[in-house]
């Protein structure tokens, strides 16, 4: 028998509640609002998705240019899969993670998620 190929998945992070979340599509609404660890009040968000997969190959293609906190999230009670590149409170750096990623071609905006 040939030996089985490796697959690598993508990083998974264990938040204090005990739920992991990753980017293999599972909900980022979950995660703690202890103090020590920040969900980001701003969110750059790089595409969205009905399908599942279509996420998730962007969100490989944005780690592979170097967005390793690149992730899958979940909107509109999962209707849509978006790709989360970056949470931060920083205003700021979220516009500038938004102008690196449009000079790359990559369609991208700011979502403030204290705003309704």
């Amino acid at each position: 028998d040939a030996p089985k190929p490796v697959v690598t998945q993508p990083k998974t992070n264990t938040p204090k509640s005990g739920n992991p979340t990753s980017g293999s599509g599972a909900s980022t609404s979950n995660k703690s609002t202890d103090s020590n660890y920040s969900d980001g009040r701003y969110r750059v968000v790089a595409g969205s998705f009905t399908v599942m997969d279509g996420a998730r190959r962007e969100m490989e293609r944005l780690i592979k240019m170097c967005y390793h906190d690149a992730e899958i999230g979940r909107y509109n009670r999962g209707k849509y899969a978006v790709v989360i590149v970056k949470r931060t409170n920083d205003l700021n750096e979220a516009n500038r993670i938004v102008d690196q990623l449009e000079r790359k071609g990559i369609d991208a905006s700011v979502v403030d998620r204290q705003r309704k």
